[in-house]
């Protein structure tokens, strides 16, 4: 991409702010390198990169990147041979331990995806290619302290050899304070201290007692007036300490080296494993500036199409006016005219900095529904940079560029011009800017250009292919409102400002009627098309306020009804449980009372007991319809198909009708009586399936009124065998509708004709499973037990 164009479009001050969002060295340095590309498939990718990183980060999840360093550099120095010391080792460890920490992180995101889909497939694959060091950061950690220092524990000869140095060393200090304590050295001493001097431990001597005190001189004061001599009492004991520092020295260095050709053995993994962190770490950085500039993943063509929907310049910190722009859909050059400081120039520099951006996998600061096209090639002539020293004018400065632009310029390509024509005569610039822009349209390249010549919007009216657009100008308040009018050409309102900043009504009128018939009519028109637009955009932003107060409204009822239901089910719930609690307390008390009274035999015991049960199991019933009452108000089937003359019932009015059409497959126009309303299909009931629950619901009702009046046993004493027979064969059918389980006939005891007569009558029975004679305590053989089937 042309450095130029870079650098009129600040693409370098993009990459300035994205550099702040990158966690590490490695990362920054890929901001650095960052550059756009003409790879549709690859911006794609890198792209959805980001889009998933953004999920991520909007959903919290987010990814563990402290403690990860730039470690090229010291593999580099490893890979060649060179020891690393302590602080780079420390620099691998924590990297290693980002790097397990990460991985870690996307295996356990990846559990938790694996029973639906994965919404980051491209940061998963790209993390779990982290590779694990585990025994290379043990063995750094035992080694390293937080200092970069090398422990004593880092091997069994370095803990010898420090303890050794420390005893000898206090030895020394030793030896030395009683020299510094003692009187009989007292007048010698220069200060009472013990100090160093060359690795060896000395005392300050007054230079006049040198010959006095037997030792070595290791050092003398600036002044001359002190020697820092080494007693001889302790030079065997200095030397030994030389000695043992030497060979921790030596020892440090081979665990030093040790460590360093472990790292260097997994050079081709660790640095995958940087590249990696440095990625991830790129595509975060690009989702955390997506998120800061609330911007967008736009799709994205090779056909030279732009469909920017409120898009915005990224580096305008006071909040931007968006724009809406397109170029390659229908038309493939663009004519914006309009006042100075209208918005002209950002317009193309939005255009202009938006596809570098995008080109260079990031996500653009517009809505969701832009499109953006891949430009091989991006020029741009934006802004006055005459030349004093090489003697060009403004106009000589622009045509220098313009030359350039035309000479390396292809069918789509990206051309950006800021005041073509400008800087010379007016006809003569006119006419030279319609020449320009013709002969970039007749070579298919994509062309926008800003201008005040209105010439160029006759060109761009009466051109197949060439559009206009204008900066829209307030005239009431003198000031830019810096949208952009796609279609509409724009107007100077030089008179207009003129007259409103005081000039003479006379003289303007006068500069008026110096226009061409023309020009005034060409005016006219459109301050009358101006007018019109900003009264319909005016409309909109009020449909749009009114249908956004709807929305809310709708919600907050919505919302308020859910909650009455919710209220009201629970209060049905309460009640209900309260019922059913009721009951089972009663029935408890009910069967002890029996316990208790069978326990004084009493009489005709278990037909007590059967009566009582059935009037629990009423009540329950009656409970338990409340309950399915309400759950069927609730809901109700939702046809899958409705077609026009289906029966329904629109289910918030109960109230049936049929199809008239079909809007569309979740709205039908249903007539209700003599009304006729649009009706979503979650509020609809085909009337075949009502008729169907009806006809369901008709045993459950018929058998929860039987089980109403049904009791539980059937007394036959004192009736004939055929009446006996009727009796009992219709009280078989009313108990099995009840959903009776289990009943008795009393039939008595007597000569047993009765009882045989209706034992016949039970073994062919179509509704009774098995029956029995009565056991002791219920009856014996004057009653017959039966169960009915289910």
């Amino acid at each position: 991409m042309e450095q130029h164009t870079l650098r009129v479009l600040e693409y370098e001050k993009i990459k300035d702010e994205l550099k702040n969002y990158a966690s590490s060295l490695a990362g920054k340095e890929l901001v650095e390198r960052l550059q756009p590309v003409i790879d549709l498939e690859y911006i794609e990718e890198r792209l959805k990169e980001v889009s998933e990183a953004r999920r991520m980060l909007d959903e919290k999840t987010n990814a563990p990147f402290g403690g990860i360093r730039d470690l090229r550099d010291i593999m580099l120095r490893a890979e060649k041979g060179m020891v690393l010391n302590g602080h780079d080792l420390l620099d691998i460890s924590s990297t290693l331990y980002a790097a397990r920490r990460m991985r870690t992180f996307f295996l356990e995101l990846e559990d938790e995806w694996r029973q639906g889909t994965n919404p980051y497939p491209r940061i998963l694959r790209i993390g779990k290619g982290l590779h694990t060091f585990q025994p290379i950061e043990d063995a750094i950690n035992k080694a390293i302290d937080n200092s970069g220092e090398v422990l004593d524990n880092a091997s069994s000869k370095l803990r010898s050899l420090r303890n050794q140095i420390r005893t000898v060393g206090a030895r020394i200090k030793d030896k030395l304070d009683s020299y510094v304590s003692g009187s009989a050295y007292q007048k010698m001493i220069q200060d009472a201290i013990v100090t160093i001097r060359g690795d060896r431990y000395v005392i300050p001597i007054k230079s006049e007692y040198k010959g006095s005190f037997d030792g070595i001189i290791h050092d003398r004061s600036s002044s001359g007036a002190t020697l820092f001599i080494e007693p001889m009492a302790v030079v065997q004991m200095n030397n030994q300490l030389r000695q043992l520092t030497s060979e921790e020295q030596d020892e440090v260095y081979r665990i030093l080296k040790e460590l360093t050709v472990k790292v260097a053995m997994e050079y081709d993994g660790i640095m995958s494993t940087v590249d990696i962190l440095a990625r991830l770490d790129f595509i975060f950085a690009k989702a955390d500036y997506s998120r800061a500039l609330k911007a967008v993943e736009p799709a994205v063509n090779d056909k030279g199409l732009i469909d920017l929907c409120q898009g915005r310049h990224p580096l305008l910190k006071v909040k931007p006016v968006p724009i809406d722009v397109s170029l390659g859909d229908g038309f493939n050059t663009l004519v914006i005219t309009g006042p100075n400081t209208g918005g002209k120039t950002v317009t193309l520099k939005t255009v202009g900095l938006l596809t570098l951006m995008m080109q260079s996998g990031l996500h653009v600061p517009a809505n969701e529904g832009s499109e953006m096209s891949i430009f091989k090639g991006i020029f741009a002539d934006i802004g006055d940079e005459q030349s004093i020293e090489q003697s060009l004018s403004t106009f000589s400065s622009h045509m220098t560029k313009i030359i350039k632009i035309l000479k390396n310029a292809q069918k789509n390509d990206l051309v950006l011009f800021d005041e073509l024509g400008a800087g010379t005569d007016p006809a003569e610039g006119a006419s030279l800017a319609m020449a320009i822009m013709d002969y970039l349209h007749k070579q298919e390249i994509r062309t926008i250009a800003t201008t005040h010549y209105s010439e160029l919007k006759t060109y761009a009216y009466s051109e197949e292919g060439v559009e206009n657009a204008s900066v829209e100008f307030d005239l009431e308040t003198l000031s830019p409102t810096y949208r952009l009018i796609m279609g509409i050409p724009g107007r100077s309102n030089a008179l207009e400002i003129a007259l409103r900043l005081g000039l003479p009504k006379s003289i303007v009128e006068l500069a008026r009627s110096g226009l061409s018939s023309e020009d005034a009519v060409v005016d006219q028109m459109i301050k009358d098309i101006e007018e019109n637009n900003r009264k319909t955009h005016k409309e909109s932003q009020e449909a749009q306020r009114l249908k956004y107060q709807m929305e809310r409204l709708k919600a907050d009822y919505e919302k308020r009804i859910q909650n009455l239901e919710e209220e009201r089910d629970s209060i049905l719930n309460k009640a209900a449980e309260d019922a059913r609690k009721i009951i089972n307390d009663s029935k408890s008390e009910a069967e002890e009372l029996i316990k208790k009274a069978r326990s004084v035999g009493m009489k005709n015991l278990e037909q007590v007991n059967l009566e009582l049960k059935h009037k629990f199991t009423e009540a329950a019933n009656k409970i338990n319809q409340v309950s399915r009452g309400r759950k069927q108000v609730k809901t109700h089937k939702i046809p899958e198909k409705l077609e026009s003359g289906d029966q329904v019932r629109i289910v918030s009015l109960n109230q049936k009708g049929n199809v008239l059409e079909a809007l569309n497959e979740k709205e039908f126009v249903v007539q209700a009586g003599i009304m006729k309303v649009t009706v979503n299909i979650k509020d609809l009931e085909k009337v075949e399936a009502i008729e169907e629950t009806v006809q369901k619901q008709r045993f459950t009702k018929i058998s929860r009124s039987k089980a109403g009046a049904v009791l539980p046993s059937l007394d036959l004493r004192g009736t004939r065998y055929e009446e006996a027979r009727e009796k009992t064969d219709k009280y078989l059918d009313d108990a099995y509708l009840a959903g009776l389980k289990l009943v008795e006939v009393i039939h008595g005891k007597g000569t047993g004709a009765l009882r045989e007569g209706i034992h016949d009558l039970l073994r062919g029975h179509h509704h009774v499973s098995e029956f029995r004679l009565g056991n002791e305590g219920e009856g014996g053989m004057g009653v017959t037990i039966v169960k009915l089937r289910d």
